[in-house]
């Protein structure tokens, strides 16, 4: 491609849409860069600013602070917030959880201890710290634990 990638000569570095990073080559041919062009836009700002109101989603309402469960029989909960002693509590009345996606932990004492009294937790993961995911794996012996960064 002539001129590169805005300013770079060689190439740049692009995000795929499974999450991994590729350089790209300014060698690449034309037709395959229209191709990628024709890929769904991403939305700006303004179309995923998160209004400050609650919302309804599969039985279960959350807000920016506040999770309710209408339905206890969740088997996964995919909770991108902080998970606090509060939050978990919450959780806990949904014994069937299998799989818990959450930003990360604070409170985190009370929340391991929350954890441990869901019997079906098989997958968890978060953004920890490795001595968080020690602990965690420590706490959790039948649980996969993933950390999602740092």
């Amino acid at each position: 491609m002539d001129g590169g990638f805005g300013g770079w000569s060689e190439g740049a570095h692009f995000g795929m849409g499974d999450g991994a990073i590729r350089f790209v080559s300014s060698n690449i041919d034309r037709s395959v860069v229209e191709q990628l062009a024709g890929a769904l836009r991403m939305p700006d700002p303004t179309q995923t600013n998160i209004p400050n109101r609650t919302f309804e989603c599969g039985g279960a309402e959350f807000s920016r602070t506040t999770l309710r469960f209408e339905n206890e029989e969740a088997r996964v909960i995919d909770y991108e917030a902080v998970l606090d002693a509060t939050t978990a509590e919450q959780i806990s009345r949904c014994k069937n959880v299998e799989a818990l996606k959450i930003g990360s932990l604070e409170d985190t004492e009370e929340v391991i201890r929350v954890l441990q009294s869901l019997p079906r937790l098989k997958f968890l993961s978060g953004i920890f710290n490795s001595d968080l995911l020690d602990q965690l794996k420590v706490a959790l012996p039948g649980c996969e634990i993933y950390s999602t960064g740092r």
